[in-house]
């Protein structure tokens, strides 16, 4: 293996691997703040081999660029933190035999520009995508029933997401930042839209700025909100900024935070067929009787 950063690096893991996790993950998990900690990968990880990260907080590096990994079919969990701020990572290939994909698994791989999670997962981990800041294509399967918190936050170069109907949870700020979106469909089974989920005013500018998101979303999007929804909550889809929005219910029967929109949003519901009015067959009995007294 090469450990000069001019070589491009394709790392290819062995069959015997069949989890891979930062081995300093569970105690990074106790602690309020795991930046705390420096940051290195396990060595089951990249094979004996010694791939790990240095420094602190902002300062996480890599030792050697790695571009390319390749999964083996041994594996069925990518757990958590395994590849975090593989900075230089441009190509993955997930397979089939993997279910979960864990807390921050690839968060921070900010060269990765496409993403296909294959129809064996059925969990994203919260962070797991978080701050991948090139991807432009992401296919989620529908095999797929939860997304956790900020699973994408931060994908600012997502152009089309389609969130299939067996996603019932999203977690809050899910998809927050996402100001590249051109299109937009939402999964027909989950009831709550959490706060944030594409968010951007609900941050500190500190956050947002961390993120690289500092504009909202210019495009002139169209969304549809499935009448399953009962409740959109706090700066749900403030990122955008000419969207416009139809909710498929009547603005009773859907609870909708105050600043769920942005004020240039446009709004519309689009609710049940008016009822008929009961009075009707009430006056052709007057009108009847009226009759047969002439």
């Amino acid at each position: 293996m090469y450990h000069d950063k001019r070589y491009t690096v394709t790392k290819i893991i062995p069959q015997k691997v069949k989890k891979m996790e930062n081995r300093n993950a569970e105690d990074r998990r106790k602690k309020a703040d795991w930046r705390e900690t420096p940051y290195f990968v396990d060595a089951s990880l990249f094979c004996r081999e010694n791939y790990y990260y240095v420094g602190e907080k902002s300062d996480l590096k890599p030792k050697l660029d790695i571009t390319s990994i390749l999964i083996p079919s041994t594996v069925t969990e990518i757990g958590d933190y395994a590849f975090a701020n593989c900075c230089s990572l441009k190509s993955l290939t997930i397979p089939d035999s993997v279910t979960k994909i864990g807390v921050e698994a690839f968060r921070g791989c900010t060269s990765l520009k496409s993403l296909t999670i294959p129809d064996s997962v059925t969990e994203i981990g919260f962070w797991a995508f978080c701050g991948c800041t090139s991807l432009k294509s992401l296919t989620i399967p529908d095999s797929v029933t939860e997304i956790g918190t900020a699973a994408f936050c931060g994908c600012t170069s997502l152009k089309s997401l389609i969130i299939p109907d067996s996603v019932t949870k999203i977690g809050a700020t899910a998809f927050a930042f996402a100001y590249g979106l051109e299109s937009l469909r939402l999964s027909s089974n989950v009831k709550r839209l959490s706060g944030s989920l594409f968010g951007w005013g609900g941050f500190t500018l500190d956050f947002r700025q961390e993120m690289g998101a500092d504009q909202r979303n210019p495009n002139s999007i169209k969304i549809e909100i499935p009448s399953i929804v009962e409740e959109i909550e706090s700066n749900a889809f403030d990122v955008f900024q000419n969207a416009e929005i139809i909710i498929y219910n009547e603005p009773g029967e859907v609870m909708v935070a105050p600043n769920a929109f942005t004020p240039t949003t446009s709004v519309k519901y689009v609710g049940k067929k008016a009822k008929t009015d009961k009075k009707e067959p009430q006056k052709q009995e007057e009108d009847t009787d009226h009759l047969h007294r002439t």
